[in-house]
């Protein structure tokens, strides 16, 4: 019988049975020997060797920085089997899975947020609001690796639950957060996010929330309209200059506040063609979206543009020497909705949620009435898609206006049938029967078909004329 051919030089042999052989030195510094098998080729053999020799120097230097090169040594690690695998726990190549190291979710979290000193103050106080939930429902000893998907959905549970009064005489299990559901959808999405950078980190192996996340949704319940005349009550009932300033701005100029106000610089303002520049932080990641121009006054509807002009005017002239920015008192200020709400108060007039957002939304509404959309969202600094589905607003006014104009339609008809007379049988003297009077709008809503049956065709291209005649 031949001996099986040898390959010391590939650090691999063949022993008498056929069996591939690998000898080698352990990190120990003992010699050791692991058998891979008959039925391994000669390729498959070297590949074996050169991997197991990577894996001994990734454990002598202390691990693998070159991410491509750790991939493809977990690849080769998942394809030998557990009974390889064993021996390389034993030789003390690889470490035990029970021995893996354990990352609490508190530890995490404090290391995952400060890398992200690269956010705006807004998306780091945000994450900060998710970070306590997160701690305040798991706790901060909570391993990573144990947090289920359904421990996802009992988080997303908890944040839509009602706030109780007394929290301490509340069991946890049943406790809450009282988070709208637009609220809810943010922290759950954000909690995604800190879970996914743990995968990424190869810390956890699956993402928890991955798939509960799901897009901020328009709340219609929680809009509400500002007329103009409770708006000037609220803009004469500030406190000072900068104040009117801040809801005006947000009133008449449609601004996102703080956020747009608060770079605002009288540099910005271009009197002579009577339009602001407007910096976004907001969307400044997005290209060409960082600035907009916005008009401060537009004859085409005059009505709607003859308050922000005129105070921007007085606030200009009243400015100190050497001011750069519009609000100084004011510039900074994270809370500007608690004191506005005051003044709205002290005004007099009904309250509304989401102070400044619905002065955005309400100007958002007014300028769709009066020009192209393309436009308004170009001055608002939003998609017309995101506009009509988050600041567009329904008013009753339009309902008004709307049955007001099928009223005078119908007694238009109503007049014009009269019209008609009823002069006998031929109405005209001539004894012939004359085919029924058309209306106006009748005969804008269906042409008449020159046929035995007839009956009128309806027109497709004016379907809502059809249904006031029908």
């Amino acid at each position: 019988m031949a001996t099986p051919k040898k390959r010391i030089k590939r650090g691999w042999q063949r022993d008498r049975s056929g069996c591939v052989v690998v000898q080698f030195t352990a990190p120990d510094g003992k010699r050791r020997t692991l058998r891979f098998g008959k039925e391994k080729t000669d390729k498959a053999a070297d590949q074996d060797a050169a991997m197991l020799q990577k894996l001994i120097e990734s454990v002598r230097i202390g691990g693998i920085s070159d991410q491509k090169q750790m991939n493809v040594i977990e690849a080769w690690l998942a394809s030998i089997g557990p009974t390889i695998g064993d021996k390389l726990v034993e030789f003390g190549l690889l470490r035990p899975i029970d021995d893996a190291p354990r990352t609490q979710l508190g530890a995490f979290l404090t290391r995952y947020l400060s890398l992200r000193a690269d956010v705006k103050n807004g998306t780091a106080t945000f994450y900060g609001h998710t970070e306590r939930n997160l701690l305040a429902f798991f706790g901060s000893d909570r391993e990573l690796s144990t947090v289920t998907k359904l421990d996802a959905k009992a988080f997303r549970a908890y944040l839509l639950r009602p706030k109780p009064e007394k929290p301490d005489d509340v069991p946890a299990d049943v406790r809450g957060e009282g988070l709208a559901a637009n609220t809810a959808r943010r922290r759950v999405s954000m909690a995604s996010q800190f879970f996914a950078a743990a995968v990424d980190g190869k810390i956890i192996d699956e993402n928890p929330f991955r798939g509960l996340c799901e897009s901020v949704r328009a709340n219609k319940d929680r809009m509400f309209y500002v007329v103009e005349a409770n708006a000037l009550k609220v803009l004469e009932a500030c406190p000072s200059m900068e104040w009117k300033i801040v809801f005006a701005l947000a009133r008449w100029g449609g601004l996102r506040t703080p956020s747009e106000i608060d770079g605002l610089k009288w540099e910005h303002f271009d009197w002579a063609n009577q339009q602001m520049l407007i910096h976004s932080p907001k969307t400044e990641h997005h290209e060409g979206k960082g600035a907009r121009w916005m008009p401060l006054y537009n004859s085409k509807h005059p009505e709607l543009w003859s308050v922000l002009p005129n105070l921007m005017r007085d606030a200009f002239e009243q400015a100190e020497p050497g001011d750069v920015y519009v609000l100084n008192r004011l510039r900074g200020h994270t809370n500007l909705g608690t004191t506005m709400r005051k003044i709205i108060k002290r005004a007099g007039v009904a309250e509304w949620e989401k102070v400044f957002q619905n002065l955005r939304s309400t100007r958002a509404t007014e300028l769709i009435d009066s020009y192209p959309i393309q436009n308004v969202a170009e001055w608002m600094g939003h998609s017309p898609a995101m506009l009509l589905k988050h600041y567009a607003q329904l008013r009753t006014a339009m309902f008004e206006a709307q049955g007001r104009a099928v009223a005078d339609d119908r007694e238009a008809s109503a007049a014009i049938i009269l019209q008609s007379g009823s002069g006998g049988e031929g109405q005209d003297g001539s004894g012939e029967k004359k085919k029924p009077a058309v209306t106006r709008v009748f005969a804008e809503s269906r042409e008449f078909a020159d046929s035995s049956s007839g009956q009128y065709r309806t027109r497709t291209c004016d379907p809502y004329r059809v249904k006031i005649v029908l």
